[in-house]
């Protein structure tokens, strides 16, 4: 429980804090601040850009055509991402990756078959949908690998209508998403950096539902 005195002693130590910030920049100890004040300076909250409203969400991933990719990257990007959704509450349910399995091979051959369609079929109210753009491994030498990426769109339409949902002022938002590691290890598998990008693209299209917190700019 915060008493009156602890308040009362927060605000000396804020004070304290600002005043000796001042004098910093004053006597020309301008790092001194990034140092010491910037850390004590609350971050700013990146306000949500859209609110899912507790819908039931289908995450549909698609590779693009003639683009080489591992069969586990949209099993795995999919699952994170609907792991994500329902860990933070954004939506009130999603469509499993593992139900999905015989309209993916419908959709593999009918190419007209549009999300909105499939989260139709689905019962889902609104489908997150994510184009893979590019996906590689670079090799360096030998069994090493050296700055994996993954990178694409992202786009929420809501099933009823068609209508883009989000993002409001573009077509598509874009993520980007890389490993800057190698290893000579011969066991390492490829499917664990798979995983490792998986977690980041999986950041990179969610963070813009929910608030959080931002950077300190100077």
């Amino acid at each position: 429980m915060i008493t009156r005195q602890n308040k009362k002693n927060m605000k000396k130590i804020i004070l304290t804090v600002l005043i000796f910030g001042l004098a910093a920049m004053l006597s020309g100890c301008g790092p001194l601040i990034g140092l010491f004040v910037v850390p004590l300076i609350p971050k700013p909250v990146i306000k949500a850009e859209y609110e899912m409203e507790s819908k039931k969400v289908l995450v549909w991933v698609d590779i693009e055509i003639n683009m080489e990719s591992n069969p586990a990257l949209r099993r795995e990007l999919s699952e994170r991402i609907e792991k994500e959704l329902m860990d933070r509450k954004l939506a009130k349910s999603v469509v499993g990756y593992g139900s999905m399995h015989n309209i993916r091979i419908e959709q593999d051959s009918d190419l007209d078959l549009t999300v909105e369609a499939i989260g139709k079929r689905c019962g889902a109210d609104q489908v997150l949908h994510v184009v893979v753009e590019q996906f590689g491994l670079k090799h360096v030498a030998g069994k090493e690998y050296n700055d994996p990426i993954v990178s694409g769109t992202a786009q929420l339409i809501d099933v009823e209508t068609g209508q883009r949902l989000w993002p409001t002022d573009q077509m598509t938002k874009a993520f980007y998403a890389q490993e800057n590691f190698s290893t000579g290890d011969e066991t390492f598998r490829v499917n664990e950096i798979i995983s490792k990008l998986c977690i980041k693209a999986t950041f990179e299209i969610t963070k813009y539902f929910y608030d959080r917190k931002g950077r300190h700019t100077r």
